[in-house]
């Protein structure tokens, strides 16, 4: 469970999902979605601009993997944390809601990975100082 295993793995799911979402954000609908539900102009906008956002922390994670511990590398651990606890609730509130269907419980599977790995690591590594 080493900070370089986790950029990797984190990587993988920002790729994968931010590829989907900004190629084919109606086929990530049709695939996660509780209902049959054509996407609008502005909601393929904000899946377009989110898997941007994803591809973008994707790239930046998979940079990261070789870097020794730094604070920049601490904050980019805490922003997933955070950022992962937060994506689970929404899922899971989705998907109880019949907003999304069972397929986003692998979603919730795979961003608890993420948020229980930083958080380890967090509590793992040694808080790095500017100096």
């Amino acid at each position: 469970m080493t900070t370089r295993n986790f950029f990797i793995y984190q990587s993988i799911a920002n790729l994968t999902f931010g590829i989907g979402l900004l190629l084919a954000p109606q086929m990530m609908v049709d695939a996660f979605g509780g209902q049959k539900t054509e996407i609008t102009g502005t909601l393929e906008v904000v899946a377009r601009g989110y898997g941007t956002g994803l591809l973008a922390l994707g790239i930046a994670a998979f940079l990261m993997r070789k870097a020794k511990f730094s604070l920049a590398m601490y904050a980019f651990l805490v922003a997933s944390f955070v950022a992962a606890i937060l994506v689970i609730i929404i899922h899971v509130r989705a998907i109880l809601r019949g907003d999304e269907n069972s397929l986003g419980w692998l979603t919730v599977l795979l961003i608890g990975i993420i948020a229980a790995w930083s958080g380890l690591l967090i509590s793992k590594e040694k808080r790095a100082t500017l100096e």
